[in-house]
């Protein structure tokens, strides 16, 4: 069964699609797949592909290259740049707040379309703190460190928009903050898209030492839908909310703001 899961990256909100190679038949199918991620002061950047389904009902991704995907925004529009492997780049246009973007494309005679606008970036995002202290812990040293006061951000959110935060790990040889050696820790923490206008980070949203990003987003809804839908486990893709006509997947702006967070022990 096709999957398709959601992952937030360094920078910018993109997803990663399992797909592996299977050595089996299968049939061509013409559903086409689109992965945008429009970030804010950022080109345009999409990832355009179609479902190979297999004899065993298994699916996986082929890239879709060679197509004239146009972009546009208010008056102006243009062709996107075929950068190879299915993904497609905006030539001049830089994606700016507030305005509204779409796409379109032909496939096999197929209309292939979608609009999204990019939200604001997130306004008076403010923390607590922009340092907290954490003992080093061991499992076998005896009692659990003390909790630290947690790190309260907040920002202004008038109009009940959704907001996700990720904390980020940005040392390059980070030190674990609690042992290791029977589990592995991530570097990156994010929590589910809500409504609020604060969220707190606590010692459990750290798993090293160092300099941590702490990114606010401004979600649109398409994006939350397909959250709410998919979250941290693997769907049927065809199961999943789109906003792509005449397609699967997804076409959202984004937008962000950072705090730098230091950890210490």
């Amino acid at each position: 069964m096709k999957t398709l899961k959601i992952l937030l990256a360094v920078t910018i909100l993109m997803p990663f699609i399992s797909c592996q190679k299977v050595e089996q038949q299968y049939i061509n199918s013409d559903k086409v797949i689109v992965e945008g991620y429009l970030n804010a002061d950022q080109k345009a950047r999409i990832s355009v592909s179609k479902e190979i389904t297999y004899a065993t009902n298994d699916s996986s991704e082929m890239p879709i290259e060679g197509l004239e995907i146009t972009l546009t925004n208010n008056d102006i529009s243009e062709i996107m740049i075929d950068k190879g492997s299915g993904i497609y780049e905006s030539n001049t246009l830089i994606m700016r707040a507030n305005e509204k973007y779409s796409m379109r494309f032909d496939y096999k005679g197929k209309l292939i379309t979608s609009e999204t606008t990019i939200p604001e970036k997130p306004k008076s995002y403010k923390a607590s703190a922009t340092s907290i202290a954490i003992a080093m812990f061991n499992p076998g040293s005896g009692a659990p460190p003390s909790f630290p006061d947690p790190i309260k951000l907040t920002w202004s959110n008038p109009d009940s928009r959704y907001f996700l935060v990720v904390v980020e790990n940005i040392e390059k040889k980070p030190v674990a903050i609690f042992d290791s050696t029977r589990f592995s820790l991530k570097r990156v923490f994010r929590n589910e898209p809500l409504q609020t206008n604060s969220y707190e980070l606590n010692m459990r949203s750290f798993n090293y030492y160092g300099t941590h990003r702490i990114i606010l987003f401004n979600l649109n809804p398409e994006y939350v839908s397909l959250y709410e839908n998919n979250g941290s486990s693997s769907l049927n893709l065809t199961t999943l909310p789109t906003n792509i006509e005449g397609g699967l997947g997804i076409f959202t702006g984004i937008n962000s703001d950072t705090i730098r967070v230091e950890v210490y022990d």
